[in-house]
């Protein structure tokens, strides 16, 4: 009768290391996944930063505004562009996702012709 309790012990810790592996290899690619997921949004801030700061240097030349000390402009979805304009240098910063974990900055520089 106990000869065959040590065969018993050895299917459990077969089927718990089974069980131990099939669940690492889930961590894993759960967490691989997520953090590529981060990545892409990271990336997509910093390119959306990057045409808000296009966007806010265009509508500085377009419009002719005047010296700033610094002058925010707000889109709906809280995105913004930020204007620093001193004679002929425009500094535009592009803000995506202000405040949170998220945001990401974007600025450029130009000099008027």
């Amino acid at each position: 009768m106990f000869a065959n309790q040590k065969g018993n012990v050895v299917t459990y810790v077969i089927v718990a290391i089974t069980m131990a592996a099939t669940l690492a290899v889930g961590m894993v690619y759960m967490g691989s996944s997520s953090t590529f997921g981060l990545g892409e949004i990271t990336a997509n801030n910093f390119n959306r930063a990057y045409l808000l700061a296009q966007a806010g240097k265009d509508y500085a030349l377009i419009k002719s505004i005047g010296d700033t000390t610094g002058r925010n402009f707000t889109f709906a979805n809280g995105d913004l562009f930020r204007l620093v304009i001193s004679g002929n240098n425009i500094q535009s910063t592009g803000i995506v996702s202000p405040g949170t974990p998220f945001e990401a900055r974007r600025k450029i520089s130009i000099t008027k012709p």
